[in-house]
């Protein structure tokens, strides 16, 4: 996994971080590709992508007292070998409860209690905000909260809106998310990705197109070689998710890639030539066995 080195005090749930951080990012590090079913349905559905390649397993849950939310799923993915990411929401917070420290010990537990593996996690604090909250109030929920998952082998960072880079002036919504003091705390910077239009109407943007728009806004906040994850991906083409495949498998800093699979207003589960095409991309040398 890529490493970050920095300085970090939550003594009042702020963060200290240096002016700058760097990363160590191998061009031949093996990509981590991840699945998500819903939980009904997923074993299931992954006996019919094939368990071979799904290195990682998509997770979402709440912050609680005990800490354990979703432990079935995070048990079962470290099992099987696999990496959770894990997003989590606040549970029975408000979002300004969060900002004023009221989820602090529920945060505390949980990251205890991912870190007890003592195997690769990576966490999001409330992915895709831009549906819940100002880039202030996610920036604020973040400094409160992501110091207490900078502990072992817990990587975490943002996981925010692909679609927001597809414009100049979504780009600059997309970058009121993401905090110069932050940047060099996480340990990644992430998005959900799908492919535009509808089933019926494909559109021309897929899920590998947002990847040029994040490195290139990312290199401009100081960041260039921060790693890269994508919390969810999906398109309604094989030929898109073939062409998203080598973007991330070709992106020297993208670390993981999560397929979404199902069928909702923003994707379809795979099946035919789209499966096939997600088979083809766990299997590539470039991607983890």
């Amino acid at each position: 996994m890529p490493t970050v080195t920095v300085t970090v005090t939550d003594a009042e749930g702020h963060v200290s971080a240096p002016a700058s951080a760097s990363w160590t990012v191998q061009s031949a590090a093996k990509k981590v590709i991840g699945y998500w079913a819903p939980a009904a349905s997923y074993s299931s559905r992954l006996a019919t992508v094939g368990p071979a390649g799904v290195k990682a397993r998509r997770i979402y849950g709440n912050l609680t007292t005990a800490g354990t939310d979703m432990s079935s799923q995070i048990v079962a993915a470290h099992n099987a070998g696999m990496m959770p990411v894990v997003s989590y929401k606040l549970g029975s917070w408000s979002i300004a409860q969060g900002q004023s420290g009221a989820a602090d010990a529920a945060a505390d537990a949980t990251a205890a209690y991912l870190a007890s593996f003592n195997k690769p996690t990576a966490v999001a604090i409330w992915h895709e905000p831009y549906d819940d909250m100002s880039g202030a109030d996610f920036v604020a929920l973040q400094r409160r909260l992501v110091p207490f998952f900078k502990r072992g082998l817990l990587t975490v960072g943002p996981i925010l809106h692909g679609w927001l880079l597809d414009t100049a002036a979504n780009r600059t919504v997309f970058g009121t998310y993401l905090a110069d003091d932050l940047l060099p705390v996480y340990d990644y910077a992430g998005i959900d990705s799908y492919q535009t239009g509808s089933a019926s109407s494909p559109g021309s943007t897929g899920p590998g197109d947002r990847i040029a728009p994040l490195l290139s806004l990312l290199s401009a906040r100081g960041v260039p070689n921060i790693p890269i994850g994508v919390g969810e991906y999906n398109a309604f083409t094989a030929a898109m998710l073939r062409a998203a495949s080598e973007t991330f498998l070709s992106t020297p800093n993208l670390a993981w890639a999560c397929m979404w699979d199902s069928t909702s207003g923003i994707a379809v589960q795979l099946s035919g030539d789209r499966l096939t095409a997600f088979q083809e991309t766990k299997a590539d040398a470039r991607a983890q066995q």
